[in-house]
């Protein structure tokens, strides 16, 4: 075996006695020998690189007395050995003072057994010290992961009933250090009452089948303020299988549980969206058939003939199931938007007059705006519509009177602004503020405000769709929308829409008297019979020769095959087989000079993106009068 390496610090004046000692160690160790008589040259040799350090005690210029001395004050665990002549008192004091050992030079023979002895004790102490420094280091890192991912830990005697927490358990129930200490009755004394049934049956369940205990409960600081703390555990049990003590972490999920419920409304606020969608569609169709025919009918009779007042009914009824479907729509983000770039400032202040005889002269209303422009891109129809519902439900919150606010202001938001669920895009928005000092909503009243049909207004009162109606609208207008309300101290919406950098654009003046008769040949291709027979005979009244197809292909037939020209193809957007833009464009090559307008009951990609009417493209919007209809022919083709 390879001898162990050794490097020797030697304090000796007398050579032949050096000589002696380091032949004796190189017979057990490879040795490195460094042999020293004074102190200059002691400190100079003395590094840390050195094993031991053997002194000659009956030296007298520079003594052991020293050399001990000066290696406690700078290397206090190298071994220090004495060799003398012989034993004297003077030795053995030094070797109490913390000497290994000491030797006489007539037993140089031992001075190797001696050498490993001591630096065998000096590998055991570097040894326990390391595994000590490695344990402190471990505990320190436990317990930092421990404080920083917030984790408290729990301990519980199942026989005597005595938990015990940690400081950040104790935090977590806002408890100060020191502050618990009790039974388990105790510690669920701190959970809210209604969750305490469920964490009793999941602590018996796993007793009952052996498995770790999970649960989650909330726990009331003594602020109010509530807490959601999920807590898991493993228990020990004796040789009779009877548990004796168990022990496990606890953990503030407040923000994980508010996220889930977040993202479960957000779900389900874009299923209801869908359906309200494809129920509107549908809706539309027949909506149109039950108006325009209403209409034609009323057309044909005297002004005097009794059934008129019977029809009136009739469209009324239509009317007002209209204006759901269009909420409907707007809630499920399937309307057709026709955007330009507006003020803000300028929509909410030209309302004012209109929502002060809407509202009462028992609301104040006040608008406040900064100065820089609010410029937004959006539908100003649209728009009016949120300001008129969100007063309308202001109105409603403050039946004794109040303060209504409407403010406008710059804003920015960033990915950390989101609430409820939503994804921001970060960037500059401009921020609407609708305050009231009405009574103001709970929390569970608050997650459920932008349901359709959810109200709670007496029956009769309101249909539920207004605020369901914003929130589309916001959210198809790529917007947010959130609200913050507390019982008796009134409600907030704030709403954010992408700011633009463009110029105002003027709103289109309306259409005059303008006749609505032609004689163009016009084609319609629309899939729902009753719709199609109800545009041919409105048209045909106005003067126009009308040609008609049920489905895309039999619409490309006919066009093949007429020899004369098509004016103008009126199609639905959503047909079977191809959409309408698709229908178009198959047919067009064949009819140069053909204009299009398209119809439909909800938004499709094949003339809108994300809601928005493509530019330039003629649209009217299902349900629609005849006169309504005859008056956009009139002008796609004028």
């Amino acid at each position: 075996m390879p001898q162990q390496s050794l490097r020797a610090l030697l304090i000796e004046d007398n050579a032949n006695d050096a000589e002696l000692i380091a032949r004796e160690l190189m017979a057990g160790f490879d040795v490195s020998l460094t042999v020293v008589d004074s102190e200059a040259a002691f400190l100079a040799a003395l590094d840390p690189s050195v094993d031991i350090v053997l002194a000659d005690g009956e030296s007298t210029g520079f003594t052991a007395q020293d050399a001990l001395a000066l290696l406690h004050a700078r290397h206090a665990d190298v071994p220090f050995i004495i060799i003398s002549g012989r034993i004297e008192d003077s030795a053995m004091t030094m070797v109490g003072r913390g000497a290994a050992d000491c030797l006489t030079k007539d037993r140089l023979s031992r001075l190797g057994q001696a050498v490993q002895r001591a630096t065998d004790e000096r590998h055991l102490v570097h040894a326990k010290r390391a595994a000590e420094n490695a344990l402190l280091l471990a505990e320190e890192r436990i317990r930092f992961a421990i404080e920083a991912s917030r984790v408290g830990i729990w301990e519980a005697d199942l026989q005597s009933g005595v938990i015990r927490a940690s400081e950040m358990l104790e935090a977590l129930h806002g408890l100060l250090p020191g502050s618990f200490a009790g039974t388990i009755a105790d510690f669920l004394e701190r959970v809210e009452t209604a969750d305490r049934p469920a964490i009793e049956a999941a602590i018996q369940r796993a007793h009952a089948e052996r498995t770790d205990v999970t649960a989650i409960y909330r726990t009331r600081w003594p602020d109010g303020t509530v807490r959601w703390i999920s807590v898991s555990g493993r228990t020990v049990y004796d040789e009779a299988g009877r548990p004796i003590r168990a022990a496990g972490i606890g953990q503030d999920v407040t923000e994980r549980v508010r996220l889930e419920e977040q993202y479960r409304q957000s779900q389900k606020m874009e299923a209801i969206g869908l359906l309200a969608g494809g129920i509107a569609h549908d809706f539309n169709n027949l909506l149109t058939a039950i108006e325009g025919y209403s209409m034609l009918m009323a057309e044909a009779m005297r002004p005097d003939d009794p059934q008129q007042a019977h029809l009136a009914e009739v469209r009324r009824a239509a009317e007002r199931a209209t204006a759901l479907t269009r909420q409907l729509l707007a809630f499920g983000r399937r309307q057709i938007l026709e955007p330009r770039v507006l003020d803000l400032r300028d929509s909410v202040r030209s309302m004012g007059p209109m929502l002060k005889r809407l509202i009462g002269e028992n609301v104040d209303i006040v608008v406040t705006a900064n100065a820089n422009p609010a410029r937004v891109k959006a539908d100003p129809g649209q728009i009016e519509q949120v300001i008129l519902n969100l007063a309308i439900n202001a109105r409603d919150a403050m039946p004794r009177g109040g303060m209504l606010t409407f403010d406008v202001s710059d804003a920015r938001l960033t990915i950390a602004d989101a609430r409820s669920g939503a994804t921001v895009v970060p960037g500059r928005y401009t921020l609407l503020t609708v305050s009231d000092t009405g009574q103001g909503m709970d929390a569970e009243t608050q997650a459920r405000v932008f349901e359709p049909f959810f109200t709670t207004k007496q029956k009769g009162k309101g249909t539920g769709l207004g605020l369901s109606t914003v929130y589309g609208i916001v959210k198809q207008s790529d917007g947010y929308i959130w609200v913050e309300s507390t019982p008796g101290e009134g409600t907030r919406f704030s709403i954010y829409l992408p700011g633009v950098d463009q110029d105002v654009q003027p709103a289109v003046p309306r259409p005059g008297n303008e006749s609505l008769t032609g004689a163009e040949t016009i084609f319609v291709v629309e899939d729902e019979e009753s719709v199609r027979s109800l545009v041919r005979k409105a048209l045909e009244r106005y003067g126009y020769r009308v040609l008609t197809a049920a489905t895309p292909n039999e619409a490309i037939e006919l066009a093949r095959t007429t020899q004369e020209s098509i004016d103008l193809l009126i199609s639905d957007v959503v047909l079977p087989q191809m959409s309408g833009r698709a229908l178009a464009d198959r047919i067009l090559p064949s009819k140069p000079g053909t204009r299009l307008l398209f119809m439909s009951g909800y938004t499709d990609d094949a003339i809108v993106h994300h809601g928005v009417l493509d530019e330039g493209t003629p649209f009217i919007q299902k349900p629609f009068t005849p006169q309504a209809l005859a008056r956009k022919v009139r002008q796609v083709l004028s």
